[in-house]
This record gives C-alpha cells, structure tokens and sequence, in this order.
C-alpha cells in the first residue's frame, strides 16, 4: 500500500473512532456497593451493581435528573465539559472533509490539506484535555471520587487523534502526484 493510501486508510479510521468515542463513556467513577457512574461527552449515568440504570442526565440536549448534573464548584469547568462533545463532533467532520480533501486532492496546496487533517487531531486533543480537566471539578456528584479513563471510549478518541497525527504526516512525505502527459497535438 502506498503512503497516500495510508494516509487516507488513517483518516478513515480517525473518523470512526471519532464517531464512537463521541458517546461512549469516557470516564467512570466507582462507588460502594458496586454502584458507578460512567460520564460521556452527553451526560452521566448512574448504573448500579448489574449495570443498570438508576438515573442519568444529559447536558446535550438536556434530560433527565437535573441533580445528578448539577454544577460543581467551578464554573469554567462545567463550560468546559460542556465543550467536549462539540469539539469532539466537530473533529468528526473536519476528518470526513480532510478524507474528501486527500482523495479529490483540493486544494492543490497541499498545506490546506495538512492543515485539515492536524486540526482533527487538535480539535479531538482539546476535546479530551477538556474532558480529564474538568470532569470532576464541573460535576458537585463527582466531588471526592475517583475518576478513572474508560479504556474504549478515551483508548477511541486518543487513537483518533494519533490516527489523524499520522495521516497528517504521512500525506505530508507523500511525493507530489505527477502531472499527466500533456496530450499530443494533431
């Protein structure tokens, strides 16, 4: 496989991890009696000993238990948190346009197309520093606990912005297509 089709292979994988990692939980707290609570970009749950759902609530769109949601000591922190899940849907779709941009080759300065391709991997990366920052200070419920990483949903969204990192550099040693032969005059 040629290192352009590696770089689109990349950028592809980048983007359903994106799609993934925007929902699933990223994080998840442990509390007595086998009780969790498991916070994606949306929301929280509040699962008991079988997984379970006791309560949930969402900030995107907002439902459910506006008391498991509600803000914790800090208030930039509950805007950050809220910012999450736009950066990370917002990632998503730069990586479909960087994928488009790659294969129809436009711009024809390759530059633009790099620079499509690394802001997935800012934007996902700001995402999730967004996230682990602030997930804890943003929510009063998680005061005290300890928050640890879920491996599939952050293992998707880090994989996502090493992805788009390495599709980025890839087409970036790519050598330039070679024009076509211009045609013979008759």
């Amino acid at each position: 496989m040629t290192t352009p089709k590696w770089a689109l292979l990349f950028v592809a994988l980048a983007a359903f991890a994106l799609q993934r990692g925007a929902t699933l939980p990223l994080a998840w707290t442990p509390l007595t009696g086998g009780y969790r609570y498991e916070i994606t970009p949306v929301g929280l749950t509040h699962l008991n000993d079988s997984g379970a759902v006791v309560a949930d609530c969402r900030w995107w769109p907002r439902h459910g238990d506006a008391t498991l949601c509600a803000p914790g000591s800090h208030e930039n922190a509950v805007r950050h948190l809220r910012w999450v899940y736009p950066l990370l849907a917002t990632a998503l779709w730069v990586a479909v346009g960087a994928l488009f941009l790659q294969v129809l080759r436009i711009p024809r300065q390759r530059g633009v197309r790099l620079g499509v391709t690394w802001a997935v991997s800012l934007l996902a990366a700001t995402g999730l520093w967004f996230f682990g920052s602030s997930v804890r200070p943003a929510l009063a419920v998680l005061a005290g606990t300890d928050v640890r990483f879920a491996t599939l949903g952050a293992g998707l969204v880090v994989a996502a912005v090493l992805l788009a990192a390495a599709s980025g550099w890839l087409h970036r040693t790519a050598p330039p297509r070679s024009a076509p032969p211009p045609a013979a005059a008759s």
